[in-house]
């Protein structure tokens, strides 16, 4: 059965000689990025639904319901499908992050009317085909990096999930000519914003570069966007990932710090601002520590060899855990040379 957000959910059909027997919830997602990833998230959907297929074939009891999340990837906001399922409140007015060339700008509620889904319910754990009881959660993902590879290791039992931040740093100057207004007279929104990003850049990397924390800056927005104006608007999105908040509290103030200092600088001819209300922010979780027992176990009787490894990206199990209060575990696979989400994105098929 499929609900307004489009989250679907097969439901086993149970222990005829336990009928209140708890349940193995499994699955992830099935949407990627507009640049592909045919596996991330829809590998843990396809495990699940093996692995309830083996349940039947071999006459076991079918207490294992799957679950495929929708908007695991954050068109609407962050972890959508699965956010909705714990009893978390959706934005209808959400506007798709989507390039326009990929999916047209509408908002959640828009697009649940364009798929006609505005009828259906919203899955809640507890209730419906989520009803339970569960004592787990179980999901399956390709690692999304290159330490399973490089260690020549078959699987990972993950260990915890990292936590992530993310602000915005806008930088204001000046729209003129762009041929006739000289460059000393110039104050030039993008230039600032990369002169800010070569500087916290070296910043993260002389205090952080060597722990498992990571940052990125992946996202720029100029304006008024044309090739002969000078920018007078530029909006950085910063974000960085680590395993404690005390570490991405620590990296948060590094951001904070350079901004004071960009604004004191009289070699920058631009003001430059933090925009602290447009902040971004998901919780470190550690998985199920009994769980994580049981996929090692599990990769040891299977003659697979097995490492733990904490992971670098956020996953719908986090959200499982942490809102949902369901003991929950995942297992990697390896990434062929790390590569994830682009159309590259593959694992070995033994």
């Amino acid at each position: 059965s499929m609900d307004r957000l489009g989250n679907t959910v097969c439901v086993g059909s149970g222990d005829d000689a336990n009928p209140t027997r708890p349940r193995l919830l499994a699955g992830s997602h099935s949407d990627t990025q507009p640049t592909g990833g045919w596996l991330d998230g829809a590998l843990g959907v396809v495990f699940a639904i093996e692995a309830a297929r083996a349940l039947k074939e071999h006459g076991l009891p079918q207490v294992l319901d799957v679950v495929n999340f929708n908007d695991e990837e954050g068109r609407f906001g962050s972890l959508v499908g699965s956010t909705s399922i714990c009893g978390g409140n959706i934005d209808m007015g959400s506007v798709s992050s989507s390039p326009e060339g990929v999916a047209p700008r509408l908002t959640l509620g828009e697009e649940i009317r364009n798929r006609d889904l505005q009828d259906l319910p919203l899955f809640r754990l507890g209730d419906g085909p989520l009803k339970g009881p569960y004592f787990g959660y179980f999901e399956a993902h390709i690692e999304q990096g290159r330490r399973l590879e490089r260690g020549n290791v078959d699987v990972a039992a993950v260990t915890g999930i990292v936590g992530l931040r993310q602000c915005r740093v806008l930088f204001s100057g000046e729209s003129n000519h762009a041929g006739s207004t000289q460059m000393r007279d110039r104050r030039d929104a993008f230039q600032g914003a990369i002169q800010f990003a070569y500087k916290l850049n070296n910043i993260m990397g002389q205090k952080y570069g060597s722990t498992e924390a990571v940052w990125t800056m992946g996202k720029i927005e100029v304006s008024p966007g044309a090739a002969s104006i000078i920018p007078s608007h530029a909006d950085l999105t910063v974000q960085w990932r680590a395993a404690t908040e005390e570490r991405m509290d620590e990296m948060y103030l590094e951001v904070k710090r350079l901004v004071e200092a960009f604004r004191g600088d009289p070699e920058v001819p631009v003001d430059v601002e933090l925009d602290a209300g447009d902040r971004l922010a998901v919780e470190a979780v550690h998985m199920d520590s009994h769980l994580v027992d049981i996929v090692r176990e599990s990769a040891v009787h299977s003659g697979a060899s097995c490492e733990d490894l904490f992971s670098g990206a956020i996953h719908d199990a986090g959200i499982i855990k942490k809102m949902g209060q369901i003991p929950s575990v995942m297992l990697f696979v390896p990434s062929i040379d790390g590569i994830s989400h682009d159309f590259r994105e593959d694992t070995k098929e033994e």
